[in-house]
């Protein structure tokens, strides 16, 4: 193998392995990409169902204090 051939060859090699590199920076980039807005989404959706939950948790007591009530005039009679 000529001297020429050799860096043709190791030319093309580290071409092949900038490519490489590149790809899995990309797909990096890409996943990183992804787990930030999963994790802004995440956010919002659970203030949204943190939310939901006051809610019935309130209502649950308002209901249990009616019964309460309830029990307690039946018990009164």
């Amino acid at each position: 193998m000529s001297a020429n051939n050799h860096m043709q060859e190791a030319i093309k090699n580290d071409w092949q392995n900038r490519d490489y590199v590149e790809g899995v920076s990309l797909s990096i980039l890409k996943i990183a990409e992804f787990l930030n807005r999963f994790e802004q989404n995440t956010r919002v959706k659970m203030g949204e169902l943190s939310e939901k939950l006051n809610i019935l948790e309130r209502k649950m007591e308002y209901v249990e204090g009616a019964i309460q009530s309830v029990e307690d005039q039946k018990a009164k009679q």
